[in-house]
């Protein structure tokens, strides 16, 4: 996920570190970055490595709890 300002990256994080290979079950994956005035969009995708699929199921994405709709 990235927080974008004005002509520059305010923050960004990824979830490489939660890294999922393999045939696995359905996993709960969470982002979550500090929003401040400054942001003016958030990006946000998935990297992927090698031949495969992903699939999104109850994709939320939510500012101080509420979910965006």
């Amino acid at each position: 996920m990235q927080l974008n300002g004005n002509g520059r990256i305010v923050a960004d994080k990824n979830s490489d570190a939660q890294a999922v290979t393999g045939t696995r079950d359905w996993i709960k994956h969470t982002i979550e970055l500090p929003l401040s005035e400054e942001v003016l969009s958030i990006g946000f995708g998935c990297k992927m490595t090698g031949n495969a699929k992903a699939w999104f199921d109850d994709f939320e994405v939510r500012i101080d709890g509420v979910v965006l709709e």
